[in-house]
């Protein structure tokens, strides 16, 4: 985890200084785990030692966890790895299960009794897909990419289910995508894309008509 880390700093231009840990955190850092939990790695940096624009910043580094999730596919024993840098300064929900890799040890603990806190953590994931589906849609992604990235929280939903019950984290998590209306996004940017590109908006240049005639 270290070396995926370090290496998404470096293919992201966060000098190593600016790294103050690196922790894993989300499902498999917690007792809501299951075979379709992603590993959560977020390096936690000093932004103000990256750049002097902190606005700008914290765009630039949505982006880089956006190219890492759709030109990569790293995965520790078949679990995926996703990688998102935090300031050292950002709120994290209380009681959220985060450990340190840099250090070895724990800084929050499991609950093995999480209901006081899951609402937080189902708010949490929820937020992070929420933003890298509107991302993906604002820069306009092909049309494959987003039906892909449904069948995958179908996917984790179905895994949920199977493993657990309909009130286990990744299907509240599911639910809760679905009622904000995440899922029907992507289903109005596929098919407006669908038939943007089954449609004819202009009438063809005389030009254009005369080298098909001529064809």
């Amino acid at each position: 985890m270290k070396k995926i880390a370090l290496f998404w700093a470096n293919n992201s231009n966060v000098p190593p200084g600016a790294i103050k840990d690196i922790v894993l955190t989300g499902g498999n850092a917690s007792y809501f785990y299951n075979d379709k939990s992603d590993l959560d790695l977020h390096l936690i940096v000093d932004k103000s030692k990256i750049s002097d624009c902190p606005e700008l910043l914290d765009d630039y580094l949505r982006a880089q966890k956006k190219l890492w999730a759709l030109e990569h596919d790293v995965k520790i024993y078949d679990v995926p790895v996703e990688v998102y840098a935090e300031d050292i300064d950002d709120k994290t929900p209380a009681g959220q299960a985060r450990y340190s890799v840099k250090t070895n040890k724990w800084i929050q603990e499991p609950n093995e009794n999480p209901n006081p806190i899951i609402t937080r953590e189902i708010k949490a994931k929820v937020t992070s897909i929420g933003n890298f589906i509107n991302d993906l849609i604002r820069d306009g992604v092909k049309p494959e990419i987003l039906r892909d990235y449904k069948e995958k929280l179908y996917d984790m939903r179905s895994t949920a289910l199977r493993s657990d019950n309909e009130y286990s984290f990744d299907a509240l998590v599911f639910k809760s995508i679905r009622n904000k209306g995440y899922l029907s996004k992507i289903d109005t940017y596929i098919r407006s894309n669908t038939d943007e590109m089954l449609s004819l908006k202009k009438k063809m240049s005389e030009e254009f008509v005369k080298q098909l005639e001529s064809l």
